[in-house]
């Protein structure tokens, strides 16, 4: 039987923050400079398929969900204070909401002393599987932080 996809809307913004080399670099001050410098590949994601291909969720949300994308970010910043410092790139993607119908059938047969003699009834209808959301890679942020006197700070402050 087949399975339909239907996009539903956009349901927002969602920020991965992967805790881990290379997306994350620490070093302590005053008078030196931290850098993240790199060019990463980051894939779309989707929260669960409900048994439809790639293929249909793609071309339901506009996009290649299953695909990767290579994206480079650059950041430097001048420690100035005695203090531990990270740099934490963030990956930013869009989400799209789907909706997943499947179509379920039921076949019936007549036998001749039935009363109703030999018949074929085939019935079909979409039977609704559940919903998803498909998650486009957007975009890379930094976030430059520093910790001093137990207290947790933003580098611009």
């Amino acid at each position: 039987m087949n399975t339909k996809v239907k996009k539903g809307k956009f349901v927002g913004t969602k920020y991965v923050k992967p805790n881990r080399h290379p997306w994350r670099v620490t070093g302590e001050g005053p008078n030196s400079y931290l850098e993240y410098s790199g060019e990463e590949k980051v894939s779309n994601k989707i929260t669960s398929s409900l048994n439809a291909s790639y293929e249909s969720i793609s071309a339901s949300v506009g996009f290649e969900v299953s695909a990767e994308k290579s994206t480079r970010l650059s950041y430097r910043v001048k420690l100035t204070k005695k203090a531990f410092y990270t740099i934490q790139v963030v990956q930013g993607f869009k989400g799209w909401k789907f909706y997943v119908w499947q179509d379920v059938g039921e076949l019936r047969m007549g036998t001749p002393h039935s009363g109703i003699g030999l018949y074929c009834d085939v019935s079909k209808r979409n039977v609704y599987q559940g919903e998803a959301v498909a998650y486009q890679f957007w975009t890379l942020f930094n976030k430059c932080s520093y910790r001093a006197k137990g207290k947790t700070r933003n580098c611009s402050a």
